[in-house]
């Protein structure tokens, strides 16, 4: 061992705990890439221990490995569109819920359902302001032409917010007040649509307006969200780095990439397998479209000069050396007695943190 990530299932038990006591609708659990970081089969086992029969995943690979859990009363809503005929035959045998977003969608699901001798359970997503997948919401004739489609049985419709990070409730206001125009208009025409759900984490844990039959929970397990939440989360994960190496930087000497920190005196320093791998100097893109991201992107920037980044070996905080490395970064350890083969520890995001980094669980159910 290197450099491992450690996920400790009682924390997310607490997390779930937490989260359901304050949403009062059923919660779907999405477990996309690779359960937000922390391996599918943790988070579905995890979600099932707390009576969460209901699963969510963006990739057909993923629904195969949320099957391997073994659960057998299980729902499984795939979120992205699939037209390969003879994929979906192989889903629609084994029951999943695909998702429908156009009148060409729906054909391509009806046909392959009649290949496999049976209806196919679906949801149609509806855009609200995404704009990846989905049918817009202004698309009622296309919507009632695939509420029309043969072979297939409506089991729920839903859209997404790309902002409910958002400082004040405006852009989720709006799309919620979009999406409920649609869910009237089918009550209106007497369409069977099955159940409605649009609230992600940060949506459903600010916004109860939100929650509608069902509310989606991904990020919110982990307790690391792009907002400021009132509810106690723990962050789940931290890394424990062996030290791989211990060298003396000689004064005058130059360290890390881009030469930035040159030694003013000669100083001890532990090389760990820390860096952009382990998700460390990585982060989410920044969006400059709008002038307040920009204000945020500069403040971030000072922020992250204040506080630079440190590791702890028992108590004590080891200080970074020069750059954020791809994969190994010096540590200062001067006045610390620190040998090859210590384990030091750090927090990290398992969504952010390379799949190669092993995961270990501890205190599993």
């Amino acid at each position: 061992m290197q450099t491992r990530m450690i996920v400790n299932t009682k924390d997310i038990s607490y997390n779930i705990q937490i989260l359901k006591h304050h949403i009062r609708v059923p919660i779907i659990a999405v477990v996309k890439m690779n359960g937000y970081g922390i391996n599918i089969e943790n988070a579905v086992d995890v979600w099932y221990q707390h009576d969460v029969r209901f699963f969510a995943v963006d990739e057909p690979s993923e629904v195969y490995k949320v099957f391997d859990c073994g659960y057998k009363d299980i729902y499984i809503l795939l979120m992205s569109p699939v037209y390969n005929k003879k994929m979906l035959i192989n889903l629609i045998k084994r029951n999943v819920i695909l998702t429908v977003v156009s009148k060409e969608n729906a054909i391509a699901v009806s046909e392959a359902a009649k290949e496999a001798g049976r209806q196919a359970r679906v949801q149609i997503q509806i855009d609200t302001g995404m704009g990846c997948f989905g049918l817009s919401h202004k698309k009622t004739d296309e919507l009632m032409d695939i509420y029309t489609t043969d072979e297939l049985i409506f089991d729920g419709i839903y859209s997404h917010f790309p902002y409910a990070f958002e400082k004040e409730y405006k852009h989720t206001k709006r799309q919620l007040e979009d999406f409920q125009k649609i869910i009237s208009w089918l009550k209106e025409m007497k369409i069977n649509y099955g159940f409605a759900h649009i609230a992600n984490s940060c949506a459903a844990i600010r916004f109860k307006e939100t929650w509608l039959d069902a509310v989606r929970i991904g990020s919110g397990l982990l307790g690391r969200l792009p907002c400021k939440v009132e509810l106690p989360l723990t962050k789940i994960g931290f890394l424990e780095a062996e030290v791989v190496d211990i060298k003396t930087i000689h004064k005058g000497e130059t360290a890390g990439y881009a030469q930035l920190y040159t030694a003013k005196k000669d100083i001890k320093a532990a090389l760990l397998m820390i860096g952009r791998i382990t998700g460390h100097g990585v982060a989410y893109q920044n969006d400059y479209l709008r002038f307040s991201h920009m204000l945020r992107g500069i403040k971030d920037v000072f922020k992250a000069r204040k506080n630079t980044l440190s590791v702890d070996f028992q108590g004590k905080k080891l200080k970074i050396i020069g750059r954020m490395g791809q994969q190994y970064t010096l540590f200062n350890i001067n006045n610390v007695d620190i040998r090859i083969g210590d384990i030091v520890t750090t927090d990290a995001n398992p969504l952010m943190t390379d799949a190669l980094i092993e995961r270990v669980i501890v205190n599993s159910y």
